[in-house]
């Protein structure tokens, strides 16, 4: 079972008034980058962003770094977009690093995939980062969240009600896992690093302000649109007027303790679950109930997920919902029906967990007397669609 490591940067313990945020992110560097590292900068033009690049650079013959400077434009904002990219162009020049740029235009996409526009933005950004690293041979990806920015994941993800590890919030340092984001093989070892995962915002344009350093505002940032600007713009000032002032760096300690304790139970799940979960052929799986009884609910669960993750296609589909329902099912209390055509039944203790497809017909013609817009044909197996579309010059 290949396992995605996540981990938390505890933070330094030089007390902030004692050094600069350019000296205390320097300082703490050692536990991202190591001599020789070739690491793709993710650059918005925003101050996060345009100051994590700053620092890389600063350090880059200390380190022996190999720096490359890559922007994603998604074409929201028209020509304030391009201006973003010319600026990080710009940027690349000044420092004389190699700039790698993507677009797309991700409204249009996330109306094509019904998905909501900052999921759709999230995955294109990351393949595009994931697809450059692999063409460069490149072997870490810097980000630049900050300590609010996993604040209010946090926070966003206990309303959308995640477990211990979506209250982790975002890890400072993650393994990148063959099959994310629709990437099926990965030449080698990728890591996304977050080096200012424990800086304020406030602390980052406080240096900006002083230093008299340029950056790109996004006005989309301010909108209270998206549910990320509804946590930083209302929910997390109203909390910290009525209820506690120290909410955020509270939230903050919980993701490093409820990171710490996800460490641990994943630790432990995982080795249970090389025991008694074993892959049979392509598509099915099979566990051992008699043992899995035994196990403390917080191991059972995640072996039961663990299993539901070598079966399904879609991750999205195994929820609390799902895995307690057949943790139901073995204790003998309920039957289910599983998404995705899959099966299950018991023999000789173990639940067998099998993917069914469906009985392919014999056609050898399909005739279709008019397409109206977009139709879905099911035959063979396999489901075909057909669209009408524009007839345009030079298209394929």
């Amino acid at each position: 079972m290949r396992r995605c490591i996540h981990i938390s940067i505890q933070k330094s313990k030089i007390k902030k008034e004692d050094k600069n945020l350019f000296e205390r992110v320097k300082d703490n560097l050692g536990n991202f980058i190591k001599k020789g590292d070739k690491i793709l900068v993710g650059v918005s033009g925003g101050p996060d962003s345009t100051l994590l690049l700053y620092i890389l650079n600063g350090v880059k013959k200390e380190y022996n770094l190999k720096l490359y400077v890559a922007h994603f434009n998604h074409k929201l904002r028209g020509k304030a977009s391009e201006k973003d990219a010319a600026f990080v162009a710009k940027l690349a020049d000044n420092y004389g690093l190699d700039f790698i740029k993507g677009e797309s235009d991700t409204r249009d996409v996330a109306e094509t995939k019904r998905g909501g526009l900052e999921k759709v933005a999230r995955e294109e950004r990351y393949v595009f980062f994931i697809k450059t690293a692999i063409s460069f041979g490149i072997n870490k990806i810097a980000l630049a969240h900050n300590k609010d920015d996993n604040i209010e994941t946090v926070i966003h993800r206990f309303i959308k009600g995640s477990g211990a590890q979506g209250l982790s919030g975002i890890p400072a340092i993650r393994k990148i896992c063959e099959g994310e984001f629709g990437i099926k093989s990965l030449p080698s070892d990728i890591y996304i690093i977050r080096p200012l995962i424990n800086e304020y915002k406030s602390s980052i344009l406080d240096y900006f302000k002083k230093e008299g350093m340029k950056y790109r505002i996004d006005a989309s940032n301010y909108e209270n649109v998206y549910d990320r600007n509804k946590i930083r713009h209302i929910l997390v000032p109203l909390i910290e007027k009525k209820f506690n002032s120290n909410f955020k760096e509270n939230i903050s300690n919980l993701a490093v303790l409820m990171g710490i304790e996800n460490d641990y139970l994943q630790r432990e799940s995982e080795k249970e679950a090389r025991k008694i979960v074993k892959i049979e052929e392509e598509g099915r799986v099979s566990i051992n109930v008699k043992v899995l009884k035994r196990l403390h609910p917080a191991i059972r669960l995640r072996v039961i997920r663990a299993a539901m993750q070598m079966i399904f296609e879609s991750k999205r589909k195994i929820t609390f919902v799902l895995i307690r329902n057949i943790d139901n099912v073995i204790s003998g209390r309920k039957s289910i029906n599983l998404p995705e055509d899959i099966k299950y039944r018991v023999e000789n203790d173990r639940m067998i967990f099998e993917r069914i497809e469906e009985a392919k017909e014999e056609i050898s013609r399909i005739t279709i007397e008019k397409i109206t817009g977009v139709d879905v044909y099911k035959f063979g197996g396999k489901k075909i669609k057909f669209s009408v579309v524009k007839n345009e010059e030079n298209s394929i």
